[in-house]
């Protein structure tokens, strides 16, 4: 008897928490995910935000580029910018996020965000997902122009021509995962 009490308690719990998964992944779900941008670009400890055109980076700047180019051993950082609304009456909360960013439909990096991103009941939070790339495997060459032009079209400071980014997301929520990507487009 006090075994099947012992069991029926297990199962309720066992249940109960099923439930709540259910509900987090849902309310996660159900979020309204907006590509707000990027920006923090920054290459060998250089802040590329700021520069106007290549012209415009000092000596020292220009060495250290150079340097880490040549040496293969840097990333290019900069931050990926989602604004989530979460118009539920329950907090929407992300374990990690998987992302995939493509640019004019060629996927250019991915990675896996291990913030955890909280965003409280009728609420708009900024989530900020930080990418580092090795710009040598996606520049066709190891030149300070390339990485310009990769940062210009990335940044949508090159206006010539509009670029399409998208953003392809991944959470998990209550130790699972959504089984597809949210995807984000944004034009440049």
């Amino acid at each position: 008897m006090k075994r099947a009490v012992f069991l029926a308690c297990l199962a309720s719990a066992f249940l109960l928490s099923g439930c709540s998964v259910f509900s987090s992944i849902n309310t996660v779900k159900e979020c309204n995910y907006t590509f707000a941008g990027l920006d923090g670009f920054s290459y060998a400890g250089v802040k590329l935000d700021k520069l106007k055109s290549p012209t415009s980076l000092t000596l020292t700047d220009s060495i250290n580029i150079l340097t880490a180019l040549r040496d293969k051993n840097t990333k290019l950082t900069f931050n990926t910018l989602v604004d989530i609304e979460n118009p539920h009456s329950g907090t929407a909360s992300v374990e990690k996020m998987d992302w995939i960013l493509f640019l004019d439909d060629v996927e250019m990096l991915s990675g896996i965000n291990n913030d955890t991103i909280k965003v409280e009941p009728n609420a708009t939070s900024r989530a900020t997902i930080q990418a580092n790339v090795d710009p040598t495997k996606v520049l066709n060459g190891n030149s300070l122009e390339n990485l310009w032009t990769l940062y210009c079209k990335l940044s949508g400071r090159d206006t010539s021509k509009s670029s399409k980014v998208t953003l392809k997301l991944k959470p998990t929520v209550g130790g699972h995962t959504l089984k597809d990507y949210l995807t984000l487009d944004k034009t440049l």
